[in-house]
């Protein structure tokens, strides 16, 4: 009884081991079989290279190069109707206002003068201390006068003087100053000395003449600093563009009317008092002015000079604000084309981004 039942106990326990020992086999040899995807994935690798035609290439490669040749072209086209948005065209209006073309002017004068010889410099005085006794507006209608010389000169240069002066008011002052130190005979001419006299007229000849050019060079704008010019340079500008000159010479922007037919820009039409100071076109001439001062400076300094550098970006935004609000009230009109040739700006200066 004893026997048998040891012997069941150990049959069942081998049956179990066998069992367990035939599942790992199974299990084992289950994972070691490829599936289905790995073969088809293994056979996808193996494809044809395509074939690449060379002419067809050339003639992409050719294609693409003439594409960007030609954008290149029409880039350049453009840029060049548009313009720079800092420097304009030059315009007669601009170079006047250059701080070195009045000390130019004058070194050409000198080198006129010293180019004379001592005979045609004596010529001069001599006719210069003939004009002294005449009235300025008789000298300055005599076609061989110094003064009329003067009066042309200034016509064609638009020469100016500092210390709010014109020169027709310092040829007036020297005319008058050259009266009043003048030696008068005596009265009695009994006891006078013809060789005081004499002596008293020759160094009155001697010292006139200096004292002109002393006076001269004094009033002289290139002798002054830059305030003196950019506050002359303002002058001008209002001068040029102010609307108190401009409205008799420039015609009025077209007439707005609303959906009943009535004129609505009636402001236009009033009467101006004083001298116009403040609107868009002389403030865009004076900041043209500055900036191109400013820009100049900048070519020597513009590695270190970090603040003027964006003073001029600044002014430039400003400018273009202006020219914006300006082109849009007067609708493109006869005082924004005069404003835009006067002093040489193009599209560049009001359109798009500026960026500097």
């Amino acid at each position: 009884m004893s026997k048998s039942l040891l012997f069941t106990s150990s049959s069942s326990s081998f049956s179990s081991r066998a069992v367990s020992a035939a599942a790992s086999t199974t299990t084992t040899t289950t994972t070691t079989i490829p599936t289905l995807v790995s073969i088809r994935h293994a056979s996808s690798k193996a494809s044809t290279r395509r074939h690449i035609d060379p002419w067809a290439v050339a003639a992409a490669r050719q294609k693409r190069a003439a594409n960007i040749s030609r954008q290149q072209e029409l880039r350049a086209q453009r840029e060049a109707v548009l313009g720079h948005p800092l420097r304009g065209k030059m315009t007669p209006f601009l170079d006047s206002l250059q701080p070195g073309r009045i000390g130019s002017l004058a070194a050409e004068a000198s080198a006129k003068w010293e180019s004379l010889s001592e005979q045609e410099k004596e010529a001069k005085m001599k006719q210069v201390r003939e004009f002294l006794d005449m009235d300025i507006e008789k000298a300055a209608q005599t076609p061989d006068s110094p003064i009329a010389e003067m009066e042309v000169m200034n016509q064609d240069v638009d020469q100016k003087v500092n210390y709010f002066l014109s020169q027709a008011e310092v040829e007036e002052s020297l005319r008058r100053s050259t009266r009043l130190v003048k030696p008068i005979p005596a009265e009695d001419r009994k006891s006078a000395d013809p060789s005081d006299e004499a002596d008293a007229r020759a160094m009155y000849e001697k010292q006139t003449p200096t004292a002109r050019e002393a006076i001269r060079r004094i009033v002289q704008l290139q002798n002054g600093n830059n305030k003196d010019m950019t506050r002359v340079n303002i002058m001008r500008c209002i001068e040029e563009f102010g609307r108190h000159n401009t409205d008799g010479k420039l015609g009025e922007r077209l007439p707005i009317y609303d959906e009943n037919g009535k004129q609505i820009n009636l402001e236009s039409k009033k009467q101006r008092v004083g001298p116009d100071t403040g609107s868009s076109e002389v403030q865009v001439a004076i900041l043209t002015s500055k900036i191109e001062v400013l820009s100049k400076q900048l070519q020597t300094t513009s590695h270190k000079d970090k603040h003027n550098k964006r003073n001029l970006r600044l002014l430039v935004h400003r400018r273009q604000k202006l020219l914006k609000y300006l082109r849009r009230k007067e609708r493109g009109g006869p005082r924004w084309q005069n404003l835009m040739e006067r002093l040489g700006l193009t599209d560049a200066s009001w359109k798009g981004e500026i960026s500097m």
